[in-house]
């Protein structure tokens, strides 16, 4: 277990109070000032001999994590984690405040006063309640203690790492051939399409064409007419449906389980679920396009798609995040260091780059080869176990250490920071290039894109995207805030179905 110590505010008062008290005893030959004086030194001495010794005990208690529901929930849901404490031998009771570290907060859930037993096995049940989507971590567990007198506080850390999947809540619908309700997609199951080929259901007869085969001719039509004359057949096939969700900064923006993004990944789950076999596929972008499923069918295709939903919250790419390289090391070292004990911080580092310290401090302060050694090691050893290849597709940087500590950060459970601005016609080039990647030929017949077109150019690229899609007999249908007149309007003219985002999720 990693202590702390430090001084609450009380303690620093009586600190001061003791100080003043002696010099100003000495000074002004007062011996009932220093009195005082050493009175408050010696309440702080015995306060921090009392602490002490609650922090030896705390060191020789054993925790153990357990997911009796196991480690899979849904969004908003409760996942029961019980916390059990184990003590080698009898003694006195301890005092403290337990909580978890998730996803490297020192505070993930709630701070719990409890007394560890003073021998035997005790546990401690939490009830956590995920916002979003994700790869969630629990990295630990944190004592929170103090001294009888409240003059200083210390915290205890014990590494218990636990990896937690959040999947994409519910959302009620009417069946396979119905829609989400509140989900305002367009409807899911099977549709069919009317196209010209080898059915059984006839469509017209019409004169032939050279290049028709010759088991269309229709004999007895030809013999009536005199003119060779083809019989033409519909043919019903599955409509492909691909969903294109913006995974953007406004997208982002909002509550945590609140912001557009989090809604729009429950409506293309539900989508998922309800199409069933029929071909579906997922296109996320940004300023460019981030992943691209085409349309497929399968359980095996569908979990392909659910994982890209759920990867969407933990994107490492070094164009769509906003953190320095400095930064990133740091945060990666001081996560080693508390949670697997490496000593990466060198006192010769730091005396032989004084100068350097003082133009980049976040970049020496821990010694490069080191963290560089220990990331490498940990990536070989996940890679072994498969769960680097989720990354295969990603553009995490040019530099190899800082593109291994944005893949460590993303297997271990370190959140980078999203990027918040970009170009103004980001989203117009984003969903530009989604489109354009979708309507070639043989590619799906309708389009559901999850998006905001508030801040669309009417004359922009984007549009000019839908119109194309448009003029090529693809079926649109756009999820978002409702969009101004003008871009409302455009919509309108290329026969684009705008439905606000917003849904109705079924109780867990």
């Amino acid at each position: 277990m990693t202590p702390g110590l430090r001084l609450t505010p009380a303690g620093r008062a009586l600190l001061g109070l003791g100080v003043a008290g002696l010099l100003a005893g000495v000074v002004a030959g007062r011996p009932d000032w220093v009195a005082v004086g050493a009175l408050a030194l010696g309440l702080l001495g015995a306060a921090r001999g009392l602490l002490d010794q609650r922090l030896r005990t705390a060191g020789g208690v054993a925790f153990e994590l357990a997911l009796p529901g196991g480690h899979v929930a849904t969004r908003g849901a409760e996942l029961p984690l019980v916390l059990r404490a184990r003590r080698p031998a009898a003694g006195r009771a301890l005092p403290c405040r337990i909580s978890l570290r998730i996803q490297g907060d020192p505070a993930g859930a709630d701070p719990i006063a409890i007394r560890v037993p003073g021998a035997a096995d005790g546990q401690l049940a939490f009830r956590l309640r995920f916002p979003r989507v994700g790869h969630w971590h629990v990295h630990g567990v944190q004592l929170d203690l103090t001294d009888p007198l409240g003059l200083f506080e210390a915290w205890g850390y014990a590494a218990l790492e636990r990896r937690l999947a959040i999947h994409p809540r519910p959302v009620a619908h009417g069946g396979p051939r119905g829609r989400p309700r509140g989900a305002h997609v367009a409807p899911l199951g099977r549709h069919a399409a009317q196209r010209e080929g080898d059915g059984v259901e006839l469509r017209e007869l019409r004169d032939y064409v050279p290049g028709d085969p010759l088991r269309a001719i229709a004999w007895r039509a030809t013999a009536r007419r005199r003119t060779p004359v083809v019989s033409a057949r519909e043919q019903e096939t599955r409509r492909r449906v691909q969903l294109l969700l913006d995974m953007g900064p406004s997208m982002r923006a909002g509550a945590p389980g609140q912001a557009p993004l989090d809604q729009a990944i429950d409506a293309c789950a539900a989508a998922v679920e309800a199409m069933g076999r029929d071909p579906v596929g997922l296109t996320t972008f940004d300023h460019r396009i981030h992943g691209h499923l085409d349309p497929g069918g399968g359980a095996a295709h569908r979990q392909r798609l659910r994982a890209q939903l759920v990867e969407l919250t933990r994107v490492i790419d070094a164009d769509l995040t906003a953190i320095a390289r400095g930064e990133l090391a740091l945060r990666v070292g001081r996560f080693l260091e508390a949670q697997d004990g490496l000593p990466l911080d060198r006192a010769e580092v730091h005396a032989r780059n004084a100068r350097r310290a003082l133009v980049d401090p976040l970049g020496e302060q821990y010694d490069p080869g080191a963290l560089y050694a220990a990331v490498t090691r940990y990536l070989a050893a996940e890679r072994e176990r498969g769960h680097a290849a989720l990354f295969a597709r990603a553009r995490p940087a040019e530099d190899l250490l800082e593109a291994r500590l944005r893949l460590f950060c993303a297997l271990r459970g370190l959140p980078l920071p999203y990027r918040l601005t970009g170009a103004l016609d980001a989203r117009e080039q984003g969903l530009r290039a989604a489109l354009v990647r979708n309507l070639r030929t043989g590619g799906p017949d309708d389009l559901w894109i999850w998006t905001d077109p508030r801040d669309l150019d009417p004359d922009g690229p984007a549009l000019e995207a839908l119109g194309l899609a448009s003029k090529r007999k693809r079926r649109v249908v756009l999820h978002g805030p409702l969009p101004p007149p003008a871009v409302a309007a455009r919509l309108r003219r290329y026969r684009v179905e705008v439905r606000p985002l917003a849904l109705t999720p079924r109780a867990p």
